[in-house]
């Protein structure tokens, strides 16, 4: 269940045509918390709140088209993620499920970064993984911070096209210090 929710439930993004100038920066957030699903984080100020099936939360950003920052809260019958699977295992099996997916191209699937995390406030094990994947409609990064508390699984997923080739660009590393920034304000509620 949990990779289903991972690679089919929480995918919104296209393509990111943005510089750098329109990205945020971490000392523009805003927290959000959400009482009836437990859990806040905070997000860019600028970004707006929308309604999206599927989707607990989902944040956009209103300057550039295809930015946006999804949350998916859902019960499962597991009491923590090392009963679904170790880091590792987790993410093989995550950029496995890339690969497969039509859009992506053949061999276009790397994982860039993966980490666990315990939680400030209820020491909630979260796994951290940050992957690049090529598709037929352009380059992107996926950020997805996952975890159970419980007996409910939180997952963030933010995906943004990248800006050059690689992922180098002024634009791309504000985009990745944005999300591991909000990532890392994730937490579900005591």
């Amino acid at each position: 269940m949990l990779l289903e929710f991972l690679f089919f439930g929480v995918i919104w993004n296209r393509r990111t045509m943005a510089f750098a100038d329109e990205m945020t920066t971490e000392s523009d957030l805003t927290k959000y918390v959400d009482e009836t699903n437990n859990f806040h984080l905070s997000y860019p100020t600028e970004w707006v709140l929308e309604k999206k099936a599927g989707a607990t939360a989902l944040f956009k950003n209103p300057s550039v088209k295809y930015a946006s920052i999804g949350v998916t809260v859902t019960p499962v019958r597991i009491d923590s993620l090392k009963e679904f699977g170790s880091l590792e295992d987790i993410g093989e099996k995550l950029v496995e499920a890339e690969s497969k997916k039509q859009t992506t191209v053949p061999g276009g699937t790397f994982m860039e970064r993966q980490s666990e995390r315990e939680s400030v406030d209820t020491k909630t094990t979260f796994y951290e993984y940050e992957y690049r994947l090529i598709t037929t409609h352009g380059n992107k990064r996926v950020y997805n911070y996952v975890g159970v508390r419980d007996r409910t699984l939180f997952i963030v997923n933010a995906q943004a096209y990248e800006i050059e080739e690689g992922g180098e660009s002024e634009a791309d590393e504000k985009t990745r210090a944005l999300y591991r920034e909000v990532g890392r304000s994730f937490d579900v509620l005591k």
